[in-house]
C-alpha cells in the first residue's frame, strides 16, 4: 500500500490497517490515517489530481500499485485554493509517464510457510502449520508513441502502461471455548461456572420476597438445565459450534483450528502524455482496479468473522490540460470521474430460517436472508460467532 508513505511525513500517524495490503483489510483502513491532529480518514487522497476519495464516508476507493508512481507529496498546511473537501492535510500521487526511450520492467515477489514457524495452539492442537502463500507480480512499459512510417511520438507523445497482480492465502490460527458434549445436554457441573434459572428472576419473571435483592435468581440444581428448559432453536445453532478438540480441566479454551484468509488484487494503469506545443500539455490515465477478499470463516460454516465475501471494482480516469500563459500564470485543469463498486456477499445467503424452527414467513422479512447472528458470552471462536 504505498499510502503509507505518507506517514514519513510530521503529523501523520497512521492507524488501524493502514499500513498493510489492501487485500484482507477493512475498506476503512485503505487511508486510515490522522493528519495533522484531525480525525483518521479526514484527508483528501489524490491521483494525478483525481481525488480517490469517495462518498462513502471518505472511504479511499483504490490503492495505487507502487510501481506505477512517479511521486508522492504530503501537505497538511498552507494549501493553495484548488484543494477543498478535508480536515487534516493533502496526498498528492503522481502517475509514471513514458520519455523518448523505452523502458519496462518486470518483477515477482513470493513467500510461503516453509520458513515459518507453527503457532503455539495449533501446536498444543496437534495442527500443521497453516497455509501462508503471498505473490506479487506484474511488469510496466514505457516510452515514445511510434508507429512506422504512420507516426513518430518522439519527443511529442509518450505512453506508460502498468500492470499487478497479487495474491495472498493465509491460515490464521482460532483458538476458543466450544461447548463440551455434556453442556450440549444441559450439564454444566464440569464448567466452575454456576448457571441460574432466568425464569426465577427477582422483580422480573417473580415477585421478590422481603429482604430479596433485585434480579436475585435461583440456581440449577446440580447446575444442570432441566430439558423441558432448553430452548429448541438453541438445540438447533449449536450445530454451528465445533466438538472439542483439545483436552482442558474446565472445559475453556478447550478448541483451535487454522481458517483460510486471503484474497487478490489486480490493477491496470494506461497513461498518455501529448506536447501540443512548447505551452500546452496534455494528460489522460485511466486504472482499473478489483480486489477480491475472501470469507473470513473459521469453521467453515458459514458462520463469518467480521464479514465474509468483499469484492472492489474501480474505474478511475483523469484528464488534465496545463497551458502556460505566461512567465507568470499556468492555466492547469483536470477532469476525473471515479466509480466504486462495493460488495460484501454472506456465506449464508438464502438461508432458511425454518430450519431454525422459526416460521418460514420471516424468510420474506429480512433485507438480507442470512444465517441470524448470534453471540453466546464465554462460547465464541475469537470473535467468529458475535
Amino acid at each position: 500500500n504505498p499510502i503509507s508513505l505518507a506517514a514519513l511525513a510530521p503529523s501523520v500517524v497512521p492507524q488501524g490497517q493502514s499500513q498493510q495490503t489492501p487485500t484482507g483489510s477493512n475498506p476503512f483502513g485503505f487511508g486510515n490515517y490522522s493528519m495533522n491532529g484531525q480525525l483518521s480518514g479526514q484527508g483528501a487522497i489524490l491521483l494525478d489530481g483525481s481525488p480517490l476519495n469517495t462518498a462513502y464516508n471518505n472511504v479511499v476507493g483504490m490503492v495505487p500499485t507502487q510501481d506505477s508512481l512517479q511521486e508522492f507529496k504530503v501537505q497538511t498546511n498552507n494549501l493553495g485554493p484548488e484543494y477543498g473537501r478535508f480536515a487534516g492535510g493533502v496526498i498528492n500521487f503522481t502517475t509514471k509517464s513514458g520519455t523518448n526511450e523505452l523502458h519496462g520492467g518486470a518483477w515477482e515477489f513470493l513467500r510461503n510457510k516453509d520458513l515459518n514457524a507453527n503457532d503455539f495452539f495449533s501446536n498444543e492442537a496437534g495442527i500443521s502449520r497453516p497455509a501462508f502463500t503471498q505473490n506479487q507480480f506484474g511488469f510496466n512499459l514505457g516510452g515514445p508513441v511510434y508507429i512506422p512510417k504512420v507516426y513518430d511520438g518522439r519527443n511529442k507523445t509518450f505512453f506508460f502502461v502498468n500492470w499487478e497482480g497479487f495474491r495472498l492465502r493465509q491460515g490464521t490460527t482460532y483458538s476458543g471455548t466450544v461447548p463440551t458434549l455434556a453442556e450440549r445436554a444441559g450439564d454444566f457441573s464440569g464448567s466452575g461456572n454456576t448457571i441460574y434459572n432466568p425464569l426465577t428472576t427477582c422483580g422480573v419473571t417473580v415477585a421478590c420476597t422481603a429482604g430479596q435483592s433485585l434480579y436475585d435468581r435461583t440456581a440449577f440444581a446440580g447446575n444442570v438445565i432441566p430439558t423441558n428448559l432448553i430452548n429448541p432453536t438453541a438445540l438447533k445453532l449449536l450445530s454451528y459450534y465445533p466438538l472439542p478438540n483439545i483436552a482442558s480441566a474446565n472445559g475453556t479454551n478447550n478448541f483451535a483450528t487454522n481458517g483460510p484468509t486471503g484474497g487478490n488484487n489486480n490493477e491496470t494503469v494506461v497513461h498518455i502524455d501529448h506536447n501540443i506545443s512548447e505551452k500546452q500539455h496534455l494528460t489522460a490515465r485511466y486504472t482499473y482496479w478489483s480486489n477480491l477478499n475472501l470469507s473470513q470463516d473459521p469453521l467453515g460454516n458459514g458462520v463469518c468473522l467480521d464479514r465474509c465475501t468483499e469484492t472492489f471494482q474501480t474505474n478511475n480516469f483523469v484528464l488534465g490540460d496545463t497551458y502556460s500563459i505566461n512567465n507568470t500564470t499556468v492555466l492547469d485543469m483536470r477532469l476525473s470521474y471515479q466509480r466504486l463498486n462495493y460488495n460484501r456477499t454472506p456465506d449464508s445467503l438464502g438461508f432458511n430460517v425454518g430450519t431454525l424452527g422459526w416460521p418460514t414467513s420471516l424468510n420474506s422479512e429480512a433485507l438480507i436472508q442470512a444465517l441470524p447472528d448470534f453471540c453466546v458470552s464465554g462460547y465464541d471462536i475469537s470473535g467468529a460467532f458475535c
